[in-house]
């Protein structure tokens, strides 16, 4: 979300938007200036994204990022349904779509719970010290 506004900006300069009578001409350095503000924001959002990615594996287990990122991503799917305008309803695409998300879903909640059970001792392994 952070780099909408420069994409706008960078949409009305470059002419994109306008028609032909309403182009204003400016010149390459200040066109140039704005595609790189552009580029940097894009590039300063990965790296956000990134960074937020490693510090959750830092404080959290990996397997925790992975639900989290599961969860994330059917979130992202939802919305995009109902506001990106490209999602074209239909029931079986629908319910289609809801049991893909529900198995994803299932998942990610199957192999955390499954990490989070504490494992049997296997007696024959422990070493003759620690049996004491």
């Amino acid at each position: 979300m952070f780099p909408l506004p420069l994409l706008y900006v960078g949409n009305h300069i470059s002419g994109l938007s306008s028609t032909s009578k309403l182009r204003k001409q400016y010149s390459l350095n200040i066109i140039v200036s704005v595609f790189a503000i552009i580029l940097g924001a894009f590039i300063a959002a990965g790296f956000l994204l990134m960074y937020s990615t490693v510090l959750c594996s830092y404080y959290n287990s990996a397997l925790t990022t992975a639900v989290v990122g599961a969860i994330k991503n059917v979130s992202v799917a939802y919305i995009g349904m109902l506001i990106g305008g490209d999602y074209i309803f239909s029931l079986l695409n629908f319910v289609g779509l809801n049991i893909c998300m529900a198995g994803g879903l299932r998942y990610s909640f199957l192999t955390l719970s499954s990490q989070l059970k504490p494992k049997p001792v296997d007696e024959e392994n422990i070493p003759l010290d620690l049996k004491s």
